[in-house]
């Protein structure tokens, strides 16, 4: 993945929208505003923003910061990917990294794009980004909201879909370590909609990981894991599988079946 440098997701978010309000200066209220987080989480991001160079600290919790040093030519750049995505084929929605960049969870910003589709449409490459169209059967295309993106409505996967993609196909979101990353950002999810997916879209594969990970210390401290989630997820485990299938290494884990890189669980214990 090539990378804008240093502008995460959500970051790039308080870019579009204070450039939208034509605003240069923004508060930590401004951060929960535009992102829905809590104010913790603003602060944070602020404090990332800081650190940056990419805004710069007055008083009272003010920070000032001019678009231009994000160093975007922000009119050539919007008439590319996103507004470029959504013309490209329907019915379709944004999907896996490009999901996580919408949601503000991606932890950099890249100029490769994935869409999801049932219809049969052809990559787009340019010097200035790729299109990577995700084709699924016509009863896997579920699990989508529309959101605003500038001034205009996008399709993007919901939080829960987005998940399943990312650990369906970690090498369409960075590799799993920065899978595991994103998903550790998120606030909250609703795990009855993760069951219901899981067993519409009918990947065993997915059951393994989402058990494993869901299952470890780190991910059950992040979040409010219903008492019998993990259970249902063990009714659909029959089976032994690898956790990485293109390295096929790893320790066993006999509670979910599955074999797992030791640069998983190291990771996991780092977290």
């Amino acid at each position: 993945m090539k990378a804008v440098p240093n502008i995460s997701g959500m970051e790039f978010r308080v870019y579009l929208k204070s450039r939208e309000l034509d605003k240069n200066i923004i508060s930590i209220n401004d951060i929960q505003d535009i992102l829905k987080v809590s104010r913790k989480k603003a602060y944070n991001i602020l404090y990332k923003m800081n650190k940056k160079g990419l805004i710069k600290r007055s008083k009272n919790g003010i920070y000032i910061f001019d678009p231009h040093s994000f160093g975007l030519d922000l009119e050539n750049y919007l008439e590319d990917p996103f507004f470029i995505l959504k013309n490209q084929v329907e019915p379709y929605f944004v999907s896996h990294y490009s999901a996580l960049m919408l949601h503000g969870l991606a932890q950099q910003w890249t100029n490769r794009y994935f869409i999801t589709t049932f219809k049969r449409i052809k990559p787009v490459h340019n010097e200035f980004y790729s299109i990577k169209p995700v084709i699924v059967l016509r009863e896997n295309f579920f699990g989508f909201i529309e959101t605003k993106y500038g001034n205009e409505l996008i399709k993007v996967s919901d939080l829960e879909r987005t998940v399943l993609d990312i650990m369906n196909k970690p090498e369409y979101a960075g590799g799993f370590g920065e899978v595991i990353t994103c998903l550790l950002d998120i606030e909250k999810l609703n795990f009855n909609l993760i069951d219901e997916y899981l067993k519409r879209l009918n990947k065993k594969i997915l059951y393994h990981r989402i058990g494993y990970l869901f299952d470890s210390p780190v991910f059950k401290a992040n979040f409010d894991i219903p008492n019998d989630f993990l259970e249902e997820i063990k009714r659909h485990i029959h089976s032994i599988t690898y956790f990485d299938r293109l390295t096929k290494t790893g320790d066993f884990n006999n509670t979910w079946k599955v074999y797992v890189p030791r640069k998983i669980e190291n990771g996991l214990r780092r977290w």
